[in-house]
């Protein structure tokens, strides 16, 4: 008996046995309320640093961001994200998809800082989104 026989016969019979369904179909998500496409597509931008799913991540405003930033930022951070101190991090020029992950993160107190799980539980996610628009087009200084 030819040896390839006795490995292939067995393989060959199991795809002939298995229901082709059984094959092709992906595995069912268990996130209800989400389609197979937003499952798909849920880490575009939409993920926090530590992975939560933050939902849809409304457009952000520079304009409105700047006016928010310089109530509640520029103390720390400087009026553009910029602070020469090294006691408080840089955030001009910082990718908006990050800052918005970090904001949420700060707000669902999944990163943790005394300070900034303060200033982040007022914010919106509109007031999120501005304010990383603002903060990600701010451009860093020599």
């Amino acid at each position: 008996m030819n040896p390839y026989r006795k490995t292939l016969l067995p393989a060959l019979l199991l795809l002939i046995l298995i229901p082709a369904p059984v094959l092709a179909a992906p595995p069912p998500h268990d996130m209800p309320g989400m389609t197979e496409e937003e499952m798909k597509n849920m880490d575009g931008g939409n993920m926090s640093m530590d992975g939560m799913f933050m939902g849809d991540r409304p457009p952000g405003n520079a304009v409105a961001g700047r006016q928010l930033a310089a109530k509640t930022c520029a103390s720390c951070h400087g009026p553009a994200g910029i602070n020469p101190s090294d006691n408080y991090p840089l955030l001009a020029g910082q990718d908006e998809s990050y800052l918005y992950g970090a904001l949420y993160a700060y707000r669902c107190k999944s990163r943790k800082s005394g300070v900034m799980n303060g200033m982040a539980a007022g914010l919106t996610d509109q007031n999120m989104a501005d304010l990383s628009a603002y903060f990600a087009n701010s451009e860093i200084q020599p």
